[in-house]
């Protein structure tokens, strides 16, 4: 594999707060010519996608990053969140503002707000959006379910799929990203009933590069 060639994020979601985040991705994504790490730190209003119970990187976690040239790409996925959630959040992003590392959006009016206030942020459309608009973003993720067909007409270096997925990628509504939005901010949530399956699905990697696809997200395996 051609390292240079390929970008690979791959998540820090369940990683123990006290694993070292060195030994997590040589345990969990060996394999991988790692480019960026994605999870929570410290909370942040903007978090969503899941819901936040306590950081999964630790600041000795992120120096190791730095400190190995791996960005640390930060899932500001909430779906309710307003502009005064990102007034609140804006001490949060100069914490970890620096080139090199990203933020994950899934509303568009939020775009332009850190393009001005933090313009070495690269900036990726989330898959919660479920929209293939590319324009406002540096990156997006279209939706996992989506045969390759759909986003055919899309720039390839501006497409970063998955190559593994669990519950969403066969959820049909997926309820559990607004009431996570709404626990992270404080907020009561109604109750939902996950209609995904949660058995690993994993997908054809080869055929993503053959493709000329070159950027890809990677969640924990089994």
């Amino acid at each position: 594999m051609d390292i240079q060639k390929y970008d690979f994020s791959v998540s820090a979601r369940s990683k123990p707060e006290s694993m070292p985040i060195d030994y997590y991705l040589s345990k969990y994504f060996s394999i991988y010519p790692i480019s960026s790490v994605f999870g929570f730190t410290e909370y942040c209003p903007l978090y969503g996608g899941r819901k936040f119970i306590k950081p999964e990187l630790s600041d000795e976690d992120i120096s190791w990053l730095y400190n190995n040239n791996i960005g640390y790409r930060i899932p500001l996925q909430n779906t309710i969140a307003d502009i005064n959630h990102y007034k609140d959040s804006k001490s949060f992003l100069s914490k970890y503002y620096r080139e090199g590392n990203s933020v994950i959006i899934a509303q568009d009016w939020l775009v332009p707000y850190i393009r001005e206030d933090f313009p070495l942020y690269k900036i990726e459309g989330s898959v919660i959006r479920k929209s293939l608009d590319y324009t406002l973003y540096d990156t997006i993720v279209p939706d996992m379910a989506l045969p390759l067909e759909a986003i055919s007409n899309l720039p390839k270096d501006r497409i970063r799929l998955f190559i593994n997925a669990w519950c969403a990628y066969d959820c049909p509504k997926r309820p559990c990203w607004k009431v996570f939005s709404a626990l992270n901010l404080g907020l009561t949530a109604g109750d939902y009933i996950c209609k995904g399956t949660h058995v690993e699905r994993k997908f054809d990697l080869e055929k993503y590069k053959i493709l000329g696809y070159t950027k890809f997200k990677v969640l924990r395996g089994t």
